[in-house]
């Protein structure tokens, strides 16, 4: 029988809630769920302006204060969150591998303890 799951191309960083990212975008900030390289998820409360299709251009802002400039096509949007592919500008791979770095020392359960 064929699995029409697909494993993700790009290593997902679940954050720790202590330890969300933060999206800046048009004067407003949101927490980030999780991203990788090609995608980011967001949370949106209340109304979302937005729908699938829409081009987002904004800044991430991590924990320890590093910021990249980010560009993505909404994908989706559900249940109060937002989630965009990055194909014009992705997260550079190496801000994914100081934050996985980070996470792993500073919580060395993680990820099974989001």
């Amino acid at each position: 029988m064929f699995d029409q799951r697909r494993e993700r191309e790009y290593y997902r960083i679940q954050y720790p809630v202590r330890e969300r990212p933060r999206f800046l975008v048009d004067g407003k900030e949101y927490e980030v769920l999780n991203c990788s390289e090609m995608g980011v998820c967001y949370v949106v409360p209340g109304e979302v302006p937005i729908v699938p299709g829409d081009v987002v251009h904004g800044k991430i802002r991590f924990s320890r204060g590093d910021e990249v400039e980010i560009e993505g096509v909404v994908v989706r949007v559900q249940d109060g969150t937002v989630a965009l592919h990055l194909a014009a500008m992705p997260i550079p791979f190496v801000v994914i591998l100081n934050e996985q770095q980070y996470l792993r020392q500073k919580y060395p359960m993680w990820p099974r303890e989001v």
